[in-house]
């Protein structure tokens, strides 16, 4: 029963790929990077021939699950020398990241299509002995075809969501056995463990390790570009936006405008989870009249700028040790919610819209401790921003408060790497 499923899976997936060959066409009228590698879709990079096998292989799928694996594999890259490492990715602001944070260290390319042959061949050149997937990336025939060459799979700071989970109960035939495939699952709560396992996950698999972005240990480099910021911002007031989607930016924009004539010395720095979408959001300044650039083009700050559009990746963690106070992306419309950490972990106070069940644990402990602002409305970002902005002293405890938080629920790095240790040391 669950070959015919995965069959007829592979079959569904194979009839849908025009459309995915289309959408990733429609994304390269902004990024022109979509439109490139297709070869990796289908599990043939170009240096595919020249990469060494036997090591590990890691998938995120984006963004913010790189950051999620950065500690852990700055580790492995430090403990495990000898083993190559492949890291994968399914967006070209992750394959980006991935090469500007560990270059020529590892391998990389896209994460093949869920199909067995792209998979078959894939996996069957690298033979990894281990497969890492972080969060919530369940792919039938990923885990499948990882188990067919050998290797031990793993899942890394798993989530479920309410939201996912109730979806998945669509798919449980297929998800279920899939999920069984997973020798070893790191959850980062008890509610996704307790998700995870009623979907499929074997109990004795499956470890409450934490959430791993907890540990993120900003790099010297970070600290030193936050103290060039700072001095070249002087005594401006930086309410940071990152990872915002489209209509986000309109809604801040107005907040903005409104606040602008109390505190001249407000800038308003917006970091599109997308890049691509920078030039909309920097049109949408000039339309409103507003003093914007480009962080890319205006190096260093321009410090007269009413409006800074961030676009460029692996510059947001710095943004936040220089903000005053954080608003974090994708709470405002349906997406879920971003990174809640990251700010925290810079001493930033942060504001969390109405949309956020992706982070509903990590903000929940930030609101415990009078760190973050939930608000159940945009209608409330008014009044929240009205008591932010007038009140010093009350960004600095927060920021204090949510730094304090972070470095007390670090921990879970070193239970996934000693997890890890029990296959790479056998």
């Amino acid at each position: 029963m669950e070959r015919l499923l995965r069959w007829c899976y592979s079959a569904v997936f194979w009839l849908i790929v025009p459309f995915l060959l289309l959408h990733l066409v429609w994304k390269g009228r902004t990024n022109r990077d979509y439109r490139r590698r297709w070869r990796e879709r289908f599990g043939y990079p170009k240096q595919l021939s020249s990469w060494l096998a036997d090591g590990i292989l890691l998938h995120a799928v984006s963004v913010g699950e790189l950051n999620a694996a950065r500690p852990v594999l700055d580790r492995l890259l430090q403990q495990y020398p000898q083993l190559p490492i492949t890291i994968t990715t399914t967006t070209p602001s992750a394959s980006r990241q991935v090469t500007e944070c560990f270059g020529e260290q590892v391998q990389h390319a896209y994460l093949p299509f869920d199909l067995p042959q792209p998979l078959n061949h894939f996996l069957g050149k690298l033979k990894p002995r281990l497969v890492l997937v972080m969060e919530t990336e369940i792919w039938p025939n990923l885990f499948f075809q990882a188990h067919r060459h050998g290797a031990v799979l793993a899942m890394l700071n798993a989530r479920l969501s309410r939201h996912t989970a109730a979806r998945y109960r669509w798919l449980a035939p297929l998800v279920k056995p899939t999920l069984a495939m997973v020798d070893w699952l790191g959850a980062q709560s008890a509610a996704d463990a307790q998700r995870l396992i009623v979907h499929g996950a074997d109990s004795t698999a499956v470890e409450i390790t934490g959430n791993l972005k907890f540990d993120l240990q900003p790099a010297s480099q970070d600290w030193q570009r936050v103290r060039d910021l700072k001095q070249q911002l002087g005594k401006r007031l930086v309410w940071i936006a990152g990872s915002t989607h489209a209509g986000e930016e309109s809604i801040l924009l107005d907040q903005y405008q409104r606040w602008q004539a109390e505190y001249p010395e407000l800038l308003l720095v917006l970091a599109p989870r997308h890049p691509e979408r920078a030039e909309r959001v920097y049109a949408e300044c000039q339309q409103r009249d507003l003093h914007a650039v480009r962080y890319t083009h205006s190096r260093p700050v321009d410090t007269q700028a009413e409006v800074i559009i961030l676009d460029i990746i692996g510059q947001l963690l710095s943004w936040y040790g220089a903000g005053d106070l954080a608003f974090l992306g994708g709470t405002l419309v349906p997406v879920g919610g971003h990174n809640a950490v990251e700010p925290a972990a810079m001493g930033c106070p942060v504001v969390v819209g109405p949309y956020r069940e992706n982070i509903q644990e990590t903000v929940a402990r930030l609101d415990a401790v009078n760190g973050a602002v939930l608000l159940d409305s945009e209608q409330q970002l008014g009044a929240c921003l009205a008591g932010l902005l007038a009140d010093g002293e009350l960004r600095q405890r927060m920021g204090q408060a949510a730094q304090e938080l972070v470095f007390s629920q670090s921990g879970g790095l070193e239970k996934t790497l000693t997890r890890l240790a029990r296959v790479l040391d056998h």
